[in-house]
C-alpha cells in the first residue's frame, strides 16, 4: 500500500509538472493513454465473446453427432411405428 502511495504521488508531481511546461502536450498524451487503456478492455471483451461463440458452435457440434449417432444406434429411432405385427 505504501510503494503504491508513493508511485501514485510521484505520478502526480511529475504529471503537475509536466502540465506546468506544456499543458496541450500533457492533456494530449493522457487522452491517448486513456484510449490505449479503453481499447485493451474492448479488445478483450471481443476476443472473450469470439472464444465463447467457437465453444458454443464446437458444444451445439457434439450435441448434433451424438443424437444422430443415437438415432442412427437405435434402429432411426422409427422401431414399433408402422410394424403390422
Amino acid at each position: 500500500m505504501c510503494m503504491f502511495v508513493s508511485a501514485l504521488s510521484l505520478m502526480a508531481f511529475l504529471g503537475l509538472v509536466a502540465f506546468k511546461a506544456w499543458p496541450a502536450g500533457v492533456m494530449v498524451t493522457c487522452f491517448v493513454i486513456g484510449l490505449i487503456m479503453t481499447m485493451q478492455f474492448l479488445v478483450y471483451g471481443a476476443h472473450w465473446c469470439g472464444s465463447r461463440v467457437v465453444e458454443a458452435g464446437k458444444a451445439g457440434k457434439r450435441v448434433v453427432v451424438r443424437s444422430a449417432s443415437w438415432v442412427v444406434g437405435n434402429g432411426g429411432g422409427m422401431s414399433g411405428v408402422g410394424d403390422s405385427n
